[in-house]
Order: C-alpha cells, then sequence, then structure tokens
C-alpha cells in the first residue's frame, strides 16, 4: 500500500489524475482489506485521494475523502498533530470555493491553536497554515493581518533553516507582492491542493 500511495502522488504532481485516482483507490482498497484504514499509511491515503478529487475538480467527492481523514485522526488521538493540516487545509480551501470565509478562517485559526497546543506551532506545516490564513485575510481587505501572518510564517522556516524550500519562496512571493501593493499577484493562482508524502 505504501508503493502504491507513493505512486499515486508521483501521478498525482504530473498531472495525471486519473492514473493516481485508480493508484490511491488501489492502496485505500488494501488498507480496507487489512483494516488498516485508521493506521497513518491509510488516513494519509484518504487525504491523498481527495487531494487527487480536488486537483481534478470533483470538489465533492475530495470532500468526502477529506472528512473521512479528519475523523479518522480524531478517532487515532492524532488530530491535533501536524498530519491533519493538508486534509484540513484543503477542505478549507473548498469551503472557501463556497463562499464560507468565516468558517473558513475559524478552521484555519483553529487549527493553529491545536497546532501550539500540541508543540507543533513553528513547523512547515504552521507556516503552510499561516500562508492560506494570509491569503484568505488578504482576499477580505485586512492586508496588514496577512502582512503579519506572512512574516511570522518566514521567521519559523528562517528558525528550521527550510528558507530554501519551495514552500519558503512561495511564501516569500506572497509578502513581496503584498508589500508592494500588488493584491492580485499575491493572491496568485489558485494553490494546488497539499498531498502528504509517503514516508
Amino acid at each position: 500500500a505504501l508503493l502504491l500511495r507513493v505512486l499515486g502522488v508521483v501521478e498525482e504532481a504530473g498531472g495525471d489524475f486519473g492514473a493516481a485516482q485508480r493508484t490511491l483507490e488501489e492502496a485505500l482498497h488494501l488498507h480496507e482489506k487489512t483494516q488498516t484504514v485508521n493506521s497513518l499509511a491509510g488516513l494519509r491515503t484518504l487525504g491523498n485521494l481527495g487531494a487527487v478529487h480536488m486537483a481534478a475538480g470533483d470538489n465533492q467527492a475530495a470532500a468526502g475523502y477529506f472528512q473521512r481523514c479528519l475523523h479518522g485522526h480524531k478517532a487515532a488521538g492524532t488530530d491535533g498533530t501536524t498530519e491533519v493540516v493538508a486534509p484540513l487545509v484543503n477542505l478549507t480551501r473548498i469551503k472557501l470555493q463556497q463562499g464560507d470565509h468565516r468558517g473558513a478562517e475559524q478552521t484555519y485559526r483553529e487549527c493553529l491553536k491545536s497546532l501550539q497546543a500540541h508543540g507543533a506551532g513553528e513547523s512547515p506545516e504552521a507556516a503552510q497554515v499561516q500562508q492560506a490564513l494570509a491569503l484568505l485575510l488578504q482576499q477580505t481587505g485586512r492586508g496588514e493581518e496577512a502582512l503579519d501572518l506572512l512574516r511570522s510564517a518566514l521567521q519559523t522556516h528562517r528558525r528550521l533553516a527550510t528558507l530554501e524550500t519551495e514552500a519558503a519562496r512561495s511564501i516569500q512571493r506572497q509578502l513581496d507582492a503584498l508589500q508592494q501593493g500588488n493584491v492580485a499577484t499575491a493572491q496568485g493562482r489558485r494553490p494546488r491542493p497539499m498531498m502528504q508524502m509517503a514516508q
């Protein structure tokens, strides 16, 4: 199942959503057969299946997988860890596309609070949530709050010595554009769904 999940992530990155979906569904079937859907690997497979459906434009199916993944984390007691960031951010992006800005902001803030409470407040995943929340704040005209969040996210990458990663460069581009008053560039194109890498 691990190799299938890795293959599915690679296929999604290459833009072959159909192949990625089939591969990840096969991995999920193996988890169901061995009753390991609620294992960390099984929950990552659910989250990645949601991301593939989201990338392919099927938000309804994506939301179902993300919710199933998050319920599994809650049952396993891992709902306050960095493992929930990708499915939670992706599910919140779907809410945003449906116009639920208030609910999305609340979800991002609760996620940050939970990560902080579980000792992961200064992690790359927390920086990703801060960036997503900053984008939402930009879209609702709260540029100063967005700037503060982006600066905080960059500080996290600086402390972790991960400034050279694409995630940090993306935050820097968003920060630069917002500081120059170019909100359209800061918002950029719609972000790709977040995938969870195999470990």
